[in-house]
């Protein structure tokens, strides 16, 4: 954190420590940042999920035709 005096005086934190501050001086607040936290994670397991059967796909394609799987599958 750093604060400056004069003129163009200004205290600056780290995006954390806004964010505590903010969620401590506003229960709504808080709430908003779990739940759009929430739906970033569901959104990211989402779009794993679709990479995994895309590559799953690949693989039973590469046996299929060449009889073997690729490098990369588990």
């Amino acid at each position: 954190m750093t604060s400056k005096q004069g003129r163009y005086a200004a205290t600056y934190a780290h995006s954390d420590i806004a964010f505590e501050f903010a969620a401590w001086i506003s229960p709504e607040f808080k709430l908003y940042l779990i739940k759009d936290y929430q739906r970033l994670k569901q959104d990211e397991a989402k779009r794993l999920e679709i990479g995994h059967t895309y590559a799953t796909k690949a693989d039973i394609l590469n046996k299929a035709l060449f009889g073997k799987f690729s490098d990369n599958s588990p």
